[in-house]
């Protein structure tokens, strides 16, 4: 399956796209959420893993983004997140 991997933190996208990989996965991995729509216009990904925060574009901006933009296929969307708040 096509992953695509969003996440301004290089080890963390790095150790995230190994342990897809090694689970057969197509893993394609961006550094923001501005990198990640440019790649999400041109294809399609069944599931996006991404930060919530991150400095262009954070994750909750790049999920609404990708959900008002027509699609043919839908992408699910996984968040990660170090906040740890109630009110986060």
């Amino acid at each position: 399956m096509k992953v695509l991997v969003v996440d301004d933190d290089p080890v963390l996208r790095a150790v995230m796209g190994a342990s897809l990989r090694a689970l057969g996965h197509e893993v394609s991995a961006c550094e923001g959420g501005s990198q990640a729509w440019t790649v999400l216009k041109d294809g399609h990904f069944p599931v996006m893993i991404t930060d919530w925060s991150m400095p262009d574009m954070n994750g909750i901006q790049l999920t609404q983004t990708l959900r008002a933009a027509p699609r043919p296929s839908y992408t699910y969307v996984i968040m990660l997140t170090g906040h740890s708040t109630r009110d986060d």
